[in-house]
């Protein structure tokens, strides 16, 4: 069975992750678990669990189940200057949330099974994670999943990495909704409101 947890930078695609490889071990299950770009489809563990970014078909291909994830665009270009990935300007945010939402979000969108908003996992995470277990065909005590995946630990150490966890040192900056205003100048947010309308009306982010 071929799990793969796809989402644009910043949208909680590696809570996502950590959430099935959990559910999986608390059922002993043997687990494969990456990133797409060392995805190995040969590997002979019944269960493999894979994280994604970009769109790529090689890893589409043969997916038993597509789990997506979906946030503010607002917050996710708020959390992206907050990690340095992208400069606090109208040009370079409209640039970069161009770039996700093109090969990040729309592709994976189209052939998803299930997806999961970010203020959904934030705001209610045991029932997302029963939502989850459900889509995956296996049971899981979601109050028990939420506190062992908040719990991994994130590497300390600047350039840190966790292989098995996917985090990162300063992986989670400041995670709470609709947050973004403290992070972007108002002439980011205009232009994202502006450039980014049609998509966050269609995911009910504005009105």
């Amino acid at each position: 069975m071929k799990i793969v947890c796809a989402g644009m930078h910043r949208s909680g695609s590696t809570w996502l992750f950590n959430v099935v490889r959990v559910i999986f071990m608390e059922n002993k299950a043997t687990i494969y678990s990456c990133f797409a770009n060392k995805y190995d489809p040969e590997n002979d563990a019944p269960f493999h669990i894979v994280k994604a970014h970009q769109f790529k078909q090689n890893i589409r291909d043969g997916a038993n189940c597509i789990f997506t994830t979906c946030r503010d665009l607002r917050d996710v270009a708020a959390s992206a200057v907050r990690r340095n990935l992208v400069e606090n300007t109208p040009e370079s945010v409209e640039r970069y949330l161009k770039e996700i939402v093109e090969r990040e979000y729309e592709p994976w969108h189209r052939v998803s099974n299930y997806e999961v908003k970010y203020e959904e996992m934030y705001q209610q995470k045991p029932i997302v994670i029963s939502k989850i277990a459900k889509k995956l065909g296996v049971y899981a005590d979601p109050v028990k999943v939420a506190k062992t995946v908040e719990s991994l630990s994130i590497p300390s150490d600047p350039g840190g990495f966790d292989e098995t966890t996917q985090l990162h040192y300063n992986h989670i900056t400041n995670g709470i909704p609709n947050n973004y205003s403290i992070t972007l100048s108002k002439g980011v947010i205009a232009t994202i409101n502006l450039k980014f309308s049609p998509w966050l009306k269609r995911k009910g982010y504005i009105k």
